[in-house]
């Protein structure tokens, strides 16, 4: 083989050398294209599925109470009972007092029981021992079976005609009447820490009013 080939044959495996090198470096640098070029779609996806997801996670108190009970209406989860207490408001010759209060979360026991609070799961409800006495000298007229019910959840319900006594209207002389009242609320019991009763005024048999509307509030813890 002459010199000029010689020459010739070693540039070119000088050059191929070089190139192989330079490639070397390429695909050893994190920055390569030639890298980025080896990274496939399929590849991409699996590293995609193993970041970490985030979950939403509810999480609802069971029993909210201090105690619970079962009856025919169902399980009660009582958050508060009062004991003795007298949360007293007049109107006329009228007195209302409320005489114990029960705060509660109902699971009813079926579903007459639930559809009779609004198809609710787990009911909140108040439960109210209520006394009526009317002081006066003549028959008068007081409505308290038409109470409308404020709760400071912004809530506003009258007492629940399935489960509350039925007081009447009419009131003799010195009468007194007794009876346990049911309210239920949409609100969580923990949301309502009192409620405020509202009765329109005791009237005569010729219904003029003999006082005032009664506003009573009844604290719930």
């Amino acid at each position: 083989m002459g010199k000029g080939k010689m020459v010739l044959v070693s540039g070119i495996i000088t050059v191929c050398l070089s190139t192989i090198a330079i490639v070397a470096l390429l695909l050893m640098s994190e920055d390569s294209p030639l890298k980025k070029l080896k990274e496939t779609p399929l590849e991409n996806a699996a590293a995609a599925t193993v970041a970490p997801v985030e979950e939403e996670v509810h999480i609802e108190d069971s029993n909210v109470g201090i105690k619970t009970m079962t009856d025919k209406l169902g399980t009660h989860d009582i958050l508060f009972e009062s004991g003795a207490v007298a949360h007293t408001a007049t109107s006329g010759p009228v007195q209302l007092t409320v005489t114990e209060v029960r705060l509660e979360q109902l699971i009813p026991a079926n579903d007459q029981i639930k559809k009779a609070v609004e198809g609710h799961d787990r009911a909140t409800l108040a439960v109210l021992e209520v006394t009526v006495e009317n002081n006066g000298g003549q028959p008068v007229l007081f409505n308290i079976d038409d109470a409308k019910i404020f709760a400071d959840s912004n809530e506003t319900t009258v007492l629940n005609p399935k489960f509350s006594h039925k007081f009447g209207s009419h009131f003799e002389p010195n009468e007194k009447k007794q009876g346990t009242v049911m309210i239920d609320f949409a609100s969580k019991p923990r949301d309502i820490a009192s409620i405020q009763l509202k009765i329109a005024p005791v009237y005569d048999q010729n219904y003029d009013e003999l006082g005032e509307p009664i506003v009573l509030k009844v604290p719930m813890y």
